[in-house]
């Protein structure tokens, strides 16, 4: 807004004039009223001037209000963006912070979760050398039984040529035995065919006897 400055108006003081005055009362007075009427064209051109002065402030003025006002409104809808996008911010933020809040508690529970784990690793590593113990004893074992492993076989393969010859043996006296009872069969089948033949024989020198009595 450009205001321009009002022009500073001054009149000077008029003193009555009376016809009954002196000449040199007279002629001060008429130039006063002069001076004062020269005083008064000036301030009344002032005034006019004023007065335009004043009219194109008032203009100046309401243009300037008729932008304020449209400033108003502006950093008001200004004011309303950025309580908004504030707000947005903010809710941005605290989602945020409730993120970093929800992975914070994720890493307690995993923190949790990993020494339940690295206590787990250790009792397994322990276990390890409990069984790592274990093997070499057992290692240590079936080298002994090894070296009595080598004595059964040994002993088994000296059985197992006994083996061989007794069961040779059991063959051959099965064998043997198995000819004997043929034998013994063959004699009873003799027995009995020789038995039958003396019967009937002596039933023979029986009925002879018996004729030769009779003649």
């Amino acid at each position: 807004m450009n205001l321009k400055a009002l022009t500073i108006i001054t009149l000077t003081a008029t003193l009555p004039l009376f016809a009954h005055g002196n000449e040199a009362g007279s002629k001060a007075g008429f130039k006063r009223l002069q001076s004062n009427i020269e005083n008064a064209k000036g301030n009344l051109d002032d005034y006019k001037k004023n007065l335009t002065i004043v009219e194109g402030n008032i203009t100046e003025s309401s243009k300037a209000r008729s932008q304020a006002d449209r400033q108003k409104s502006e950093i008001a809808s200004l004011v309303k963006d950025n309580k908004t996008s504030l707000q947005k911010i903010e809710k941005q933020e605290k989602d945020l912070n409730d993120l970093i809040k929800d992975e914070q508690g994720k890493i307690t529970a995993e923190d949790k979760e990993l020494k339940q784990l690295e206590a787990m690793v250790a009792k397994i590593k322990e276990n390890r050398q409990i069984r790592d113990a274990n093997i070499q004893n057992y290692q240590s074992q079936i080298q002994q039984m090894q070296a009595e492993k080598q004595t059964w076989v040994q002993r088994d393969q000296a059985l197992g040529g006994q083996q061989a010859k007794a069961n040779q043996r059991a063959k051959e006296l099965a064998s043997t035995e198995n000819e004997w009872k043929n034998k013994k069969k063959g004699y009873e089948a003799e027995i009995s065919r020789w038995s039958k033949e003396l019967d009937k024989q002596q039933k023979s020198l029986s009925q002879y006897e018996t004729l030769a009595e009779k003649k």
